[in-house]
């Protein structure tokens, strides 16, 4: 009997242990992924002479304050650019001179959680969506642009949001996706095979609980 007891004692305890492991690499994995790191460009506004940025604030439709720029173009069509995920507006300032200089209007901002926008996580597009409608309802209240011609470029995270609030906003005309993503979780369980080098299962399926559960969101929606 008393091996017995000390058998199932010590599978109770490498059971707990094994719990343990996956929730603490589990929390590691939603820390970097709703905390992604910044990324360091090349170059920066003062790159781009031809660009005159308006400095723009949007509030989200759950309250979150964006840090955006308006490039007022030679004509009112305007072309909102929806950066990727873990990244800023600066990104976006060769797309936007081009199109600067095609005569269009251009809108950037830092989606929530990139500063100096609010917002305490990166979703994965889980409540960016709401930053490109807030945007859009910004966008559509000024003067100098046509509400019935906006259109959205996004790259990854930010392609993966302007599709999903376009399906629901018949004012976004036009959307160009550029690496967007088709499965939030899938992206995740990626990243676990190819950047942590761990097997997606059963890490990834817990990375995204312990998120859903920190953010108060539904990856799996995404």
């Amino acid at each position: 009997k008393m091996l017995r007891r000390n058998t199932l004692w010590c599978v109770a305890v490498l059971v707990l242990l094994s719990l343990a492991g996956f929730g603490a690499i589990g929390w590691v994995g939603s820390e970097r992924a709703l905390h992604p790191d910044y990324r360091r460009y090349e170059w920066s506004l003062a790159t781009f002479p031809d660009l005159d940025p308006e400095h723009i604030q949007v509030r989200s439709v759950d309250n979150v304050l964006l840090d955006g720029r308006f490039f007022r173009g030679a004509h009112s069509s305007l072309v909102i650019l929806a950066s990727g995920y873990g990244d800023t507006q600066d990104q976006m300032l060769s797309i936007a001179e081009f199109l600067h200089r095609a005569g269009f209007s251009v809108l950037t901002y830092n989606s929530r959680a990139r500063v100096p926008s609010g917002g305490r996580y990166v979703t994965l597009g889980s409540l960016e969506q709401k930053d490109v409608l807030s945007v859009v309802n910004y966008a559509a209240g000024r003067s100098d642009v046509d509400a019935n011609r906006i259109g959205i470029l996004g790259i990854s995270m930010g392609g993966a949001s302007a599709i999903l609030e376009a399906a629901r906003d018949k004012r976004i005309r036009a959307v160009v996706d550029d690496s967007g993503f088709s499965d939030a979780p899938r992206v995740i369980a990626t990243a676990f095979e190819h950047f942590v080098h761990l097997p997606a299962f059963p890490f990834a399926p817990v990375t995204v609980a312990i998120a859903d559960l920190r953010a108060g969101i539904d990856i799996t929606s995404v």
